[in-house]
């Protein structure tokens, strides 16, 4: 005799795809269990949470050079990511209107998937602010690059620390540039920085690079320290002077002068731990040009397309 046939059933739910959109807009991949494909919501949720931890990690592997073009990609990643979940369980959900009733399709499943991956976002998005910050710029010297109203990625954290070039700010509020830090011997002869015996050369810039991130064309050259090349406002005048210029650096003091030198003493020795940290470059700006652009507004950047 033949053994009798064993018939498995399974369960069968209806999906509503606008509910799987909304689950997957609020919590990336929770669509995808709803829609009865964990795996696929994991990947997605895994997937987002590693574009987040990547910006650290390239922060610190490339500590010189400005986090700010890669910090606003992989921003995107994670938005299109999202969406991405968001559409596809939609779809999905639209294309297959019946699904099989997994064992995590309940309530208790959904919420320690939720649970899971918002603690893995929270753990993300805390290591983030470790590094980061987004600050408003209120210092009206701190032009031609950075102006009132702009907002700036700030990396607060750096295993190499500041170097002369770098554009930071301060406690007080203010966006300087490092010109000298402990050691170096400064001097300041005919409106023009000389670190450690050399004077920094300072250079022409076209009226249209220019034109990329401020109106105001006047006085603006370049100037070049710590291998950073970046715009700053200069003019030759006599009665543009600095008092008090210490050479050298005291230990556990930098010397910061502000990008626009049209007044005088606009330069002064600091505590290194005044500096809040590092401006990446410009997240927001009423100049739509300005956005993405590093603290050297780009010119290195330029520099290379012209070369090519």
């Amino acid at each position: 005799m033949k053994p009798d046939a064993v018939i498995k059933t399974q369960k069968i739910e209806a999906k509503n795809p606008f509910t799987a959109f909304l689950l997957s807009l609020v919590c990336t991949g929770l669509g995808q269990a709803y829609n009865a494909d964990m795996a696929k919501g994991a990947a997605f949720a895994i997937m987002r949470c590693l574009a987040f931890f990547l910006i650290p990690f390239f922060s610190l592997k490339q500590e010189a050079d400005s986090i700010i073009h890669i910090f606003i990609a992989l921003t995107l990643i994670c938005v299109v990511i999202s969406l991405a979940s968001s559409i596809e369980s939609l779809f999905y959900a639209a294309r297959n209107r019946k699904l099989p009733l997994k064992a995590y399709n309940s309530m208790p499943g959904y919420g320690l998937f939720a649970s899971v991956n918002l603690i893995l976002t929270g753990l993300a998005v805390a290591i983030l602010c470790l590094f980061f910050s987004i600050d408003g710029i209120s210092d009206k010297r701190a032009g031609p690059l950075i102006e009132p109203g702009d907002y700036v990625l700030i990396k607060r954290y750096s295993t190499r620390g500041s170097a002369r070039g770098d554009l930071v700010l301060l406690d007080d509020g203010s966006a300087v540039r490092i010109m000298a830090v402990e050691g170096d011997s400064v001097g300041y002869a005919g409106n023009m920085f000389s670190i450690n015996g050399r004077d920094l050369p300072l250079g022409f810039l076209p009226d249209d690079l220019i034109q990329t991130f401020t109106p105001d064309r006047g006085d603006i050259v370049s100037e070049t320290n710590g291998g950073k090349k970046y715009p700053v406002r200069f003019k030759r005048s006599t009665a543009i002077s600095l008092q008090n210029l210490a050479s050298p650096v005291a230990r556990g003091y930098m010397l910061v002068a502000a990008d626009q030198r049209l007044e005088k003493n606009f330069a002064r020795i600091i505590p290194a731990g005044g500096i809040r940290g590092r401006i990446e470059g410009i997240l927001f700006s009423s100049n739509m040009r300005k956005i993405g652009m590093d603290f050297c507004a780009d010119l290195r950047r330029s520099k290379k397309k012209a070369g090519n």
